[in-house]
């Protein structure tokens, strides 16, 4: 019995050792397995790291050797504008496309969209902004150089803003801002309600009010917590249904005219398909869009899943800027006729009969040899028709009215008198 008993005890012993040598080998198990994911998930991270280092600079020369080349077009445009008397003034604008170094190893840094650059032209005359690819800015670079020569031969040039002439553009709806919306949670089947915020080079300017809802095959939504996974690799293999819906928003006062939604999603084919919302119409800076759209991944793939889980949606606005008319300018009215001599111009009786002329009129341009204007004169004056007269620069004498008769006697006997300057500058003064 005694035998026996001991034997059960080792038995016992003997199990419990190996279960604990079992549960201490699948604690060794698990940690090496999270020590070699850690190092994995590090590895990955320096890769990515390098991967956006790399891109970075190729980028940034890139972006030089483009600069270097369209800058100075851009200077050379904007001398021929101010040529040809335009109020048109281009300059370069660069637009930014984020991305992680996730994305760069998933599409490529060919296929990932880089650093464009385009051309703003902001139309003074017409109070319009364009924004030209390269391509279309390289175009009208030929056609305005051609322009300019027509100018220079005294060829008929076509008429500022219209369809003929190459600096203006009809207007067109251009990128006011955009969003970037996290795409994780659809590999955990969980929706992703959220008020994007709109972003330009200058700062965050407006919101839209999104949400991302994973679906079933029939578009209803997935409301159930049994839905949920907790690892994202169980959809692999298998479809995915899911839905991007945009509410509303509120922008900037300035850009928000005809305003809609643009995003871009991949598809089984690895290509990219463009969406757009409909087109809030009028000026709006609350519009309402109601946009809601289902997608579907027939097969998610080790690509889908990593373009999910790594992804950010960005989801850009367009529209139009709000113009604000210009107030009436009344402009003064200008000499008519032709040009004097030394600055002087010639002036009409309209011009003559304010209260100034009428002050300046017991005057007289000494420095041309003139004599006060008597009333004998003025009556003869009022006889005979009026002719234009002199105003002389605010430097020289005071404007006066003349006799002609009495200048035309006048002028011999003062020319003779006077020498030098002065009776150069009156060979040089045809007084009628």
């Amino acid at each position: 019995m005694k035998k026996e008993t001991e034997k059960q005890k080792l038995e016992i012993e003997k199990r419990e050792a190996e279960k604990e040598f079992k549960e201490q080998m699948a604690r060794y198990e698990a940690e090496r397995l999270f020590k070699e994911k850690e190092r994995e998930r590090m590895q990955k991270e320096v890769q990515e790291e390098a991967t956006l280092k790399r891109f970075k600079e190729q980028e940034k020369i890139h972006l030089e050797h483009k600069l270097a080349k369209h800058l100075s077009q851009i200077t050379e445009i904007n001398l021929i504008a101010k040529e040809l008397e335009r109020e048109i003034v281009f300059s370069i604008k660069l637009v930014y496309n984020f991305v992680s170094g996730a994305e760069l190893q998933l599409f490529g840094g060919e296929k990932s969209s880089k650093t464009k650059i385009q051309v703003f032209v902001q139309n003074k005359e017409t109070n319009h902004q364009y924004i030209w690819s390269l391509s279309k800015f390289n175009n009208r670079y030929f056609m305005i150089k051609d322009l300019l020569e027509a100018h220079y031969e005294g060829g008929q040039l076509p008429r500022n803003n219209t369809p003929e002439d190459p600096f203006w553009d009809p207007p067109e709806a251009r990128m006011i801002a955009q969003g970037f919306l996290c795409m994780e949670s659809l590999g955990y089947l969980i929706d992703n309600p959220a008020e994007l915020h709109l972003v330009t080079d200058s700062g965050t300017i407006g919101k839209l009010n999104v949400n991302l809802v994973p679906l079933t095959e029939n578009g209803e939504p997935m409301n159930d917590d049994d839905d949920i996974i907790e690892d994202p690799t169980e959809l692999l293999n298998k479809r995915l249904d899911f839905a991007i819906v945009i509410e509303d928003g509120e922008l900037p006062e300035k850009f928000c005219r005809d305003t809609y939604c643009q995003y871009s999603l991949l598809k089984d084919d690895s290509s990219f398909e463009i969406y757009k919302t409909n087109i809030v119409q009028g000026v709006s800076s609350k519009p309402e869009y109601r946009y809601k759209k289902q997608h579907s991944f027939e097969n998610v793939t080790e690509r889908t899943l990593n373009y999910m889980l790594n992804h950010n949606l960005k989801i850009q606005l367009f529209g139009f800027d709000v113009i604000e008319e210009k107030p009436a300018v009344v402009e003064p009215k200008k000499a008519v006729g032709k040009k004097g001599p030394k600055g002087l111009a010639i002036e009409t009786e309209e011009e003559q009969s304010g209260a100034k002329g009428e002050e300046n009129e017991e005057f007289t341009v000494k420095r041309h040899g003139l004599t006060p204007v008597n009333a004998s004169n003025t009556e003869q004056q009022q006889k005979e028709p009026r002719r234009a007269t002199f105003a002389v620069n605010t430097k020289l004498a005071p404007v006066t009215s003349l006799n002609p008769a009495a200048a035309q006697q006048q002028k011999p006997a003062a020319a003779a008198q006077k020498g030098g300057k002065d009776n150069k500058d009156n060979k040089d003064c045809n007084i009628f």
